[in-house]
C-alpha cells in the first residue's frame, strides 16, 4: 500500500511504520469517525505463505482472540477490525503514543534492583491477565513493551498468534502444522525454538528481560554452562533472594520454572515487601508536620510493624510511700486502717520511686493513666490482711469531662516523601485505624503525570493540589495530570482499618 491510499474507504494510509517478511505496518486514519482531526489507528497487512480455508479460519480465530484481550484490558492494544480482501489480511488495530523499552533498557545501562522490580511488577501484572485467559504471548521483549506517553503505562504489543498464523504450514492431509517457532533468540527457551511453548515460557523471556537491565547485555550474549543455564551472576549487582528469583525464572527445562504469570508475580511482590526495607534506603520520607487524633508517636510508615511503640511515663512524687501507708494499717485496728487506707490510696496519689508503666497503643491521648506497677518492695504485711467487713463508702469527685479535641481531620501523619536519583517511583507502606488517614507531600512540576496505587490493602486514594483542591481520587488507585508545580499531597484513607503498600509515581 502507499502513502494517501484509503482501504475499504475508511483507513487512510499517512506513513509506513515497518515491514518485514510476515506483515507490513502502516499508520492510518479512521476517515469514518466525524471528528478532527481524524484518531489514528495502526494496521498491519499479512502475508501468509499460503492462503486456502485452513489458513483464513486460522486468521480469523486469532484476530478474535486479540479482539477480546484489548477489549478486556487497557494495556493491551483494541483491535478494532480484522477481514480479508484480495487474498490479503488485514488487522486494525490501536495506535498506541509513546516509545518502547528498548529506548530505556540500553546496551552498557546497568539497572539498579528496585528499578527491575518496578519493571517486573508491571510487565507481569499484565502478563497475569494474559495467562489467565491461557494465552500465550511467544514474543516478549524489549520492543514489544510500549511505554505509553497518556499515562506512562506498559503496553504489550506484537503477540506472537500473528506470527504463527504467518508461519502456518498446510499439510498433505489439508491440517496446518502449528508447531513453529515463534519467538526471538535470547528470549525464547528451548521448548518455544522447538514449537512447543507453554505459559512458562513467557516467564523465561521476562526472567531475560531483568538480566538484560542488571547487566546491560543482551541475554543471547550471555554464557551458558554446561546444563544450559545462562551465566549472569557475575555482571550483576543483586541481593541473593532477587538472584533467586530470576534463576528460577530462567532455568533451561520449563518443568523448573514458575508456571505461569500468577505464580511469578507472587514472588516478586513477596520479594518486594520483604525486601522494603533494603530495596528504598534512597527514598526518603521525612515527617514534616503531624495531627494527631490518637497518641503522638507515630511510626515510619517503610517500618512492617504499624503498632504505636510504648511510651515509658514517669509520675510525680506526691503523698505517702506505700511503705509508711502499710505502717499505719498495721497500728491500727484492722477495718479502721483498711478503710482510711482506702479512703487515702482513693483521693491521694501515692509518693514512691519512679516506676515504669506502660499506655496501651490504642489509648486516647486524652484517657486516664493506667494505675503504676506496685514497687518491687512490697511489705509482706500487706500480703496477709484478707478483708472481712465492708468498705466504707468514699465519695467519689466526678470526673473530668476531658478537653474537647480540636475541629481537625483524623490525620495520623502528614510525611514527605523524597525519590531516590534517578528513580521515577517510591513505595511506602502504612496502615489506618478507622476513619483516619494518611498524608504524603511531595514536590512535582507543571505538566507531569503523577500515579498512585495500593498495590497491597484496600483505601481511598485522593491527591491534593499545592492551592489545596482535590483534584483526582478513586479507590485504590489515580492518575492526574499536574496542572501546577508546587507541593502536592497523596491522601490515603478507609473507613475500616487496614495496612497498604502505596506506589507513588512521577513521571
Amino acid at each position: 500500500m502507499q502513502v494517501g491510499q484509503t482501504l475499504r474507504n475508511r483507513y487512510r494510509i499517512l506513513q509506513v511504520i515497518g515491514g518485514g517478511g510476515f506483515a507490513s505496518t502502516y499508520l492510518a486514519e479512521d476517515l469514518d469517525v466525524p471528528v478532527n482531526p481524524k484518531p489514528k489507528c495502526v494496521i498491519k497487512r499479512l502475508h501468509p505463505q499460503t492462503t486456502n480455508a485452513e489458513v483464513i479460519r486460522l486468521f480469523q480465530q486469532e484476530a478474535e482472540i486479540l479482539y477480546k484481550l484489548g477489549q478486556l484490558h487497557d494495556q493491551l492494544p483494541k483491535v478494532f477490525a480484522y477481514f480479508e480482501e484480495d487474498g490479503k489480511f488485514y488487522l486494525v488495530q490501536e495506535f498506541i503514543d509513546g516509545f518502547d523499552l528498548s529506548r530505556e533498557i540500553t546496551r552498557g545501562d546497568r539497572w539498579s534492583e528496585p528499578k527491575t522490580i518496578q519493571l517486573l511488577l508491571e510487565i507481569l501484572e499484565i502478563l497475569d491477565f494474559v495467562h489467565s485467559q491461557n494465552i500465550i504471548h511467544r514474543d516478549l521483549k524489549p520492543s514489544n513493551l510500549m511505554r505509553r506517553h497518556q499515562d506512562r503505562k506498559l503496553i504489550l504489543i506484537d503477540f506472537g498468534a500473528v506470527k504463527q498464523f504467518h508461519q502456518a504450514q498446510v499439510d498433505s492431509q489439508g491440517k496446518t502444522n502449528l508447531t513453529v517457532a515463534i519467538g526471538t533468540p535470547g528470549y525464547m527457551p528451548d521448548e518455544q525454538a522447538n514449537g512447543k511453548p507453554k505459559l512458562s515460557s513467557d516467564i523465561y523471556a521476562v526472567g531475560a528481560i531483568a538480566i538484560q537491565t542488571l547487566t546491560g547485555v543482551e541475554p543471547n550474549s550471555l554464557p551458558e554452562d554446561a546444563n544450559g543455564e545462562m551465566i549472569w551472576r557475575d555482571r550483576a549487582t543483586v541481593s541473593d533472594e532477587f538472584a533467586e528469583v530470576l534463576t528460577k525464572m530462567i532455568r533451561s527445562h520449563f518443568s523448573q520454572r514458575y508456571p505461569s504469570a500468577k505464580e511469578a508475580l507472587v514472588a516478586m511482590r513477596a520479594l518486594a515487601q520483604s525486601e522494603l526495607p533494603t530495596l528504598l534506603p534512597t527514598v526518603s520520607v521525612e515527617p514534616k508536620e503531624r495531627f494527631y487524633a490518637a497518641p503522638p508517636t507515630t511510626p515510619s510508615p517503610l517500618h512492617a510493624n504499624h503498632d504505636r511503640p510504648t511510651v515509658a511515663v514517669t509520675p510525680e512524687r506526691k503523698g505517702l510511700s506505700t511503705i509508711q501507708w502499710a505502717a499505719i494499717a498495721v497500728g491500727s485496728t484492722v477495718a479502721v486502717g483498711l478503710a482510711a487506707f482506702g479512703v487515702v490510696t482513693k483521693l491521694t496519689p501515692l509518693k514512691s520511686d519512679p516506676a515504669t508503666l506502660e499506655l496501651n497503643a490504642s489509648q486516647s491521648k486524652n484517657s486516664s493513666p493506667a494505675t503504676p506497677t506496685t514497687p518491687t518492695q512490697t511489705p509482706t504485711v500487706v500480703a496477709t490482711v484478707t478483708v472481712t467487713s465492708t468498705p466504707i463508702p468514699t465519695p467519689t469527685p466526678p470526673p473530668i469531662a476531658p478537653p474537647k479535641p480540636p475541629d481537625i481531620p483524623a490525620i495520623v501523619s502528614l510525611e514527605r516523601v523524597s525519590f531516590a536519583e534517578g528513580s521515577i517511583a517510591a513505595i511506602v507502606r502504612g496502615s489506618l485505624a478507622p476513619n483516619q488517614k494518611r498524608q504524603y507531600v511531595l514536590n512535582c512540576g507543571q505538566g507531569q503525570q503523577l500515579n498512585a496505587t495500593i498495590f497491597q490493602g484496600q483505601a481511598t486514594v485522593t491527591l491534593i493540589a499545592p492551592n489545596g483542591a482535590a483534584i483526582a481520587s478513586g479507590d485504590n488507585k489515580l492518575s492526574a495530570r499536574l496542572p501546577i508545580s508546587g507541593d502536592y499531597i497523596i491522601e490515603v484513607s478507609s473507613p475500616a482499618p487496614t495496612s497498604f503498600n502505596l506506589r507513588i509515581e512521577v513521571l
